[in-house]
């Protein structure tokens, strides 16, 4: 036990957790990455500096490559391409020279898009203009490897700078994503308080909704005892009856027209159009003015045909159509319609009747308030309802963006951070 004791490895104590504010982890991170933002303020303004110097070489050797002529010597047909295409060289990199300018701001965001931006012209140039350089270099050898080495430098610079930007980006995201959660928190806490306010208040106002709306329910129940009103249902039921009376009148009226459709198919097989409408929308026509009187005539001249045997009908069909026929003739239809007439009329006394009752205004005014605050009671059980649901899973939120939080914020100390739960209640 005591060789063990002396050549086993005493265990480091673990470092107590740190515990932070909420409200302090933006000025925390600020002060734990102090050392690192102002290397990567120097290392973007060296950078700066050394692309500046790159950037003056690259124009310079551009200039040396716009004043040189295409050697005499050589072919005229290559002579010809490689100055069209100097040409196109010179307008490019002249339009990217003028276009090129280093930002005021030496901030990270700045730089990176500063050098994601000019990183990919240079690629663009160089797509655009890489057979044409060929051509060119071919023509004047030796007038072309500065420019070339110029352009090279800068690109290789540039990269250079972005590729650090790349790899710092890498904890100044976690610095931002530390931050916006701590907002995000923040913003959640304060939103609960506002909640159970707008909850207390939408409860005050349902109170009194209920209120109004039990009222508007009492006063109508009231004004059902009411004589205008018994008297007033009283007829509203009539009239109810009278309709469907009326309804069962109408499906007599149809099913009397429609006797007919079997014969009339047979009969008029070549031409429908005299009993088309009738067999189609039979209570509509026979309503029209002289509906009956023309149907009527239809059945009178297919009467009359039958009994000369103009019609390849059938002894059952023919002494079953002049039957219907006859029906008609006797007076069955006219008495229908007659009936149908004066239920139409006693609907429209009674209706007149009904708009005329007091009762009637009185009625719609407590339905329509009591309607109103029936579905102000309903809107505001809904929101109440939500702002509930909404209470609930805030929780739960800034449970799991704390936990979340805590773990971005261990990445910038060598021990465990918390957030002290006073500044999460």
């Amino acid at each position: 036990m005591l060789f063990k004791r002396l050549f086993s490895k005493k265990k480091e104590p673990e470092q107590e957790a740190l515990e932070i504010k909420l409200e302090e982890v933006e000025e925390w991170l600020r002060k734990e990455n102090l050392g690192f933002m102002e290397n990567l303020e120097k290392e973007i303004n060296q950078g700066f500096g050394i692309l500046e110097e790159r950037f003056s070489g690259m124009r310079q050797s551009f200039e040396v490559f716009r004043a040189v002529e295409i050697h005499p010597e050589v072919m005229e047909r290559l002579k010809k391409a490689a100055q069209t295409n100097k040409t196109v060289i010179e307008k490019s990199l002249q339009n990217f020279i003028e276009s090129f300018s280093i930002p005021q701001e030496k901030d990270f965001k700045s730089a990176y898009n500063f050098c994601e931006n000019v990183s990919g012209k240079i690629a663009e140039l160089g797509k655009k203009n890489r057979r044409g350089f060929l051509i060119v270099s071919e023509a004047m050898r030796e007038d072309t490897k500065n420019l070339k080495k110029g352009v090279g430098d800068f690109e290789e610079e540039l990269l250079k700078l972005w590729s650090t930007l790349k790899e710092k980006g890498k904890r100044v995201n976690s610095i931002e994503e530390a931050v916006n959660l701590s907002k995000s928190i923040k913003s959640k806490i304060d939103r609960r308080p506002k909640i159970e306010k707008e909850i207390k208040n939408l409860e005050d106002a349902l109170d009194f909704q209920n209120q109004k709306m039990k009222k508007a329910r009492k006063e109508l129940d009231e004004f059902g005892k009411n004589k205008e009103m018994i008297k007033l249902k009283e007829m509203e039921r009539e009239k109810e009856e009278l309709q469907s009376k009326k309804s069962k009148v109408e499906e007599r009226i149809v099913e009397e027209i429609l006797r007919f459709e079997k014969a009339f198919k047979k009969i008029y097989h070549g031409n429908k159009s005299k009993v088309n409408d009738y067999m189609e929308s039979p209570l509509e026509t026979l309503m029209e003015q002289d509906g009956l009187k023309k149907f009527k005539e239809i059945i009178s001249s297919v009467k009359n045909s039958i009994q000369k045997n103009e019609f390849d009908l059938s002894e059952k069909v023919r002494d079953k159509t002049i039957l219907e026929i006859e029906r008609v003739e006797s007076g069955v239809l006219d008495w229908i319609l007659k009936e149908h007439k004066d239920l139409t009329d006693k609907i429209s006394d009674l209706s007149k009747k009904i708009e005329k009752n007091k009762a009637v205004a009185e009625r719609e005014a407590i339905e329509k308030d009591y309607d109103v605050w029936k579905q102000a009671v309903s809107i505001t059980e809904k929101k109440i309802m939500d702002l509930r649901r909404e209470a609930e899973g805030i929780r739960s939120k800034i449970d799991s963006e704390r936990e979340l939080l805590e773990r971005k914020l261990k990445i910038f100390s060598d021990r465990e951070v918390h957030l002290k739960e006073s500044s999460l209640l």
